[in-house]
């Protein structure tokens, strides 16, 4: 596990607050966050596996001034959805050398998952594809 930061969100982490406004349900009671300021960031992360001598790095985004390990990597798994993480995309792709890259966490996660996949509305995915293709990398 490493260290990561959460991308900004109109000039500020999203959620960024230590206590919920509301109780936690125990396991088997309440149900999911009623309304976005239920939510919380918590602690973002960043994973680097290996197994069997493939690596992987997973990383759902984050500030351009925290970039990932000069880790030459099998597959980036990484966050796309919003503009401090496409501003940190190429310095990213650069230390991670990955031969094949996942882009995530560009979904519209505030439409239930009954109403099918959409990109957020401040997701730019086809610009990152490109950049990823530029790099002459396999987009997985």
């Amino acid at each position: 596990m490493l260290s990561a930061t959460h991308d900004r969100l109109f000039g500020k982490v999203p959620f960024d607050q230590r206590i919920r406004r509301r109780p936690v349900a125990k396991l088997g009671e309440g149900g999911p966050p009623q309304r976005a300021a239920d939510w919380i960031c918590g602690e973002p992360l960043a994973f680097l596996i290996e197994v069997n001598g493939q690596r992987i790095y997973i990383d759902s985004g984050g500030t351009p001034a925290q970039l990932p390990p000069n880790e030459r990597v099998d597959l980036a798994i990484l966050g796309m959805a919003l503009p401090d993480s496409r501003a940190r995309l190429r310095a990213a792709l650069a230390r991670l050398q990955p031969r094949y890259v996942l882009p995530s966490h560009q979904d519209d996660f505030f439409r239930p998952l009954s109403a099918g996949f959409q990109f957020g509305p401040l997701t730019d995915f086809p610009r990152c594809a490109t950049r990823v293709l530029r790099s002459r990398i396999a987009v997985a």
